[in-house]
C-alpha cells in the first residue's frame, strides 16, 4: 500500500519536481507489488493531476444548495479586498493574477509564497468571522458547502457579499474560474485560465500508460469521521482520470463516510490523505 501524507495540500512527485501551483512537504515512499502496475507511476499522474487542477481541496460531508451570490451588498468589478475561505480559491485568485487583492485567507493557504504575508481568518472549517469583518471584505469567497450556508448568514449581518462555488466537477471548476473572474474585474484572465485548464488536462491524459492495471485508490479528505472522495467528485473523477480506480465511485454521496472497517476492507492500494485538519489532530490520526 502507498500512502501519501500531506497537511498542507501542496504536492510534490518523487522526482522532488513541483508541478502545476503546488509542491509536497513529506509523503511515504511506495514500492512495486507483485501483478501492479508501479505505484510510482500511478503517484506521480495523480499527484501532478491534483495540482494541475488547483482545486484539489474539497468539502466533507452533505451540501446545501444556497445561492451562487448573495447581494447583500454590491459585488461589482471594482472589488479590491477579497476573503478567501479555503486554499483552492485562494490559488484561483492569485492563478487570475488578482492575488494583491486577497486582505484575507486560512492558516491552510500556503500558496505561491506571498500568501504567508496575508492575514489569516482561521482554519476552513472555523473561520472566525469577527476577524473577517475586521478586515472590511467587500467580496468572501466561499465552497459550496453546508457550513459555508452558515458563514454567508452571518456575514449578510454586516452586508458583507458573497460569492459561493461549487467546485465538484470540471464544469464547476471552469465555471467558478468565471465567476470569480467576473467578479473582481478580471474576466479576460478567467478565460485564459480556463483555456489553461483544458490543455493540462488534456497533456496529462496523454501521460497516462496505457494497458496497465489500475491500482485501486481512495483519497481521504474527513479524519473524524473518515470521509472518502466517492463518485461524482471532483477528486474521484481526478483519480479515474490518472490511471487510477478510485475505490468509493460506487457511492451514491460525492463524498461518503466510511469506517475503518470499510477501508480495510476495500484492500487501497493507494491511499491519498488530503485532510485539512490541525497538524496535531492529523499526528493522532
Amino acid at each position: 500500500m502507498v500512502r501519501y501524507a500531506s497537511t498542507t495540500h501542496q504536492f510534490r512527485d518523487f522526482s522532488g519536481e513541483a508541478y502545476g501551483l503546488c509542491s509536497t512537504e513529506n509523503y511515504y515512499c511506495p514500492y512495486r507489488r507483485s501483478g501492479r502496475p508501479d505505484a510510482t507511476i500511478l503517484g506521480s499522474c495523480v499527484l501532478r493531476v491534483l495540482t494541475i487542477c488547483c482545486v484539489l481541496i474539497v468539502t466533507a460531508g452533505c451540501r446545501e444548495s444556497m445561492p451562487e451570490v448573495r447581494t447583500d451588498g454590491v459585488v461589482t468589478s471594482k472589488v479590491s479586498r477579497i476573503i478567501s475561505t479555503a486554499p483552492n480559491l485562494t490559488e484561483i485568485v492569485f492563478a487570475l493574477g488578482a492575488g494583491q487583492k486577497l486582505v484575507g485567507v486560512t492558516r491552510f493557504c500556503d500558496h505561491p509564497a506571498e500568501v504567508a504575508k496575508i492575514p489569516k481568518i482561521g482554519g476552513y472549517i472555523d473561520p472566525s468571522v469577527e476577524k473577517m469583518v475586521a478586515l472590511k471584505p467587500e467580496l468572501v469567497l466561499l465552497t459550496d458547502r453546508a457550513a459555508s450556508k452558515t458563514l454567508a448568514t452571518a456575514l449578510a449581518r454586516y452586508k458583507i457579499p458573497v460569492l459561493a462555488l461549487p467546485l465538484d466537477t470540471f464544469d464547476d471548476v471552469r465555471r467558478g474560474f468565471n465567476l470569480i473572474g467576473k467578479a473582481i474585474g478580471h474576466s479576460k484572465e478567467a478565460s485564459d485560465l480556463v483555456r489553461q485548464f483544458d490543455k493540462a488536462i488534456n497533456v496529462q491524459k496523454r501521460r497516462i500508460p496505457e494497458k496497465v492495471e489500475s491500482p485501486r485508490t481512495v483519497v481521504v479528505i474527513g479524519h473524524r469521521p473518515l470521509i472518502v472522495a466517492g463518485g461524482g467528485s471532483f477528486i474521484g473523477d481526478l483519480v479515474e482520470m490518472a490511471g487510477g480506480m478510485n475505490v468509493a465511485r460506487g457511492s451514491k454521496q460525492p463524498y461518503p463516510q466510511w469506517s475503518a472497517e470499510t477501508l480495510l476492507r476495500e484492500k487501497p492500494d493507494v491511499i491519498i490523505d488530503a485532510w485539512m485538519g490541525g497538524d496535531g489532530e492529523a499526528a493522532e490520526s
